[in-house]
């Protein structure tokens, strides 16, 4: 295993993030491991990360496919002093700092799919999956997952998923560094949160529509209701505005992407 503790705080640019950090062989997932350690106390910027995820999961309890050895299962305990409804943006803050880091890699070719994936040439690469503990309208704590197709070799992947998902090392043809990986991430990721939590999402919205323009085409799910349209607005709460063909507004919080 090429994760070494050590060797990832001699590297890492953040100044917060992955200061206390956890490295593990084998969990069932890192945001389990994560929401434990921050039931115990464990200060904001805790990083958990694991070479292997035997229960990975994605949105609305999905599997995450997490084999040993390529790829990265990490989770970062937050505890923003912010109002409960004002962090809903954390998912897409967590997808620009994905993309910023890969675009370090893939200049032109990086693109973001609301609410929570990163894609790669059209595929995906990563996924975001946020969970949180609130008591009334303060956040306790916020559990930030992220997995990342590093070197995997997508003809491992389960047929269903060979044709929507590929890997850094698919797309470049060459084995990539997960410790470098890792503090690049760490730092973007460290720095749009803090910009979150001092201006608000505006400042990284910005940066979300760099990576997915508005007025595309889009199919949403949203509880069971399908919604199809074009993008129109993207707000502070991180909610996407669709216009429909008969000219309705849809304002979406939580959904799906089917189509895009």
């Amino acid at each position: 295993m090429d994760l070494n503790k050590e060797a990832i705080l001699e590297v890492i640019k953040s100044t917060i993030f992955g200061k206390t950090l956890y490295i593990f062989d084998a969990v069932d997932s890192t945001n389990k491991v994560a929401w434990h350690l921050a039931l115990e106390g464990k200060p904001e910027g805790t990083v958990v990360i694991a070479d292997y995820q035997y229960r990975g999961r994605g949105r609305e309890s999905r599997i995450w496919f997490s084999p040993p050895g390529v790829n990265l299962y990490m989770s970062v305990i937050l505890r923003p002093k912010i109002n409960a409804e004002l962090i809903s943006p954390l998912p897409l803050l967590s997808g620009v700092a994905v993309a910023e880091c890969m675009s370090n890699f893939f200049p032109e070719k990086v693109s973001l799919k609301w609410p929570n994936d990163v894609l790669l040439s059209g595929k995906k690469v990563a996924g975001i999956l946020m969970e949180t503990k609130v008591r009334g309208n303060q956040v306790d704590f916020v559990i930030l997952g992220i997995g990342i197709n590093i070197n995997l070799d997508v003809t491992t992947l389960p047929e269903e998923l060979r044709e929507r998902a590929t890997s850094m090392r698919a797309e470049k043809g060459e084995v990539f560094s997960r410790v470098g990986v890792i503090s690049d991430l760490l730092y973007h990721l460290e720095g749009n949160y803090l910009l979150f939590l001092n201006l608000g999402f505006s400042v990284i919205k910005a940066r979300w529509l760099y990576f997915s323009p508005l007025y595309q085409p889009i199919t949403v799910r949203s509880g069971e209701e399908t919604i199809s349209g074009i993008v129109t607005e993207l707000d502070d709460r991180g909610a996407l505005f669709i216009t429909d063909d008969e000219g309705k507004i849809h304002r979406i919080l939580a959904g799906n992407t089917l189509l895009t």
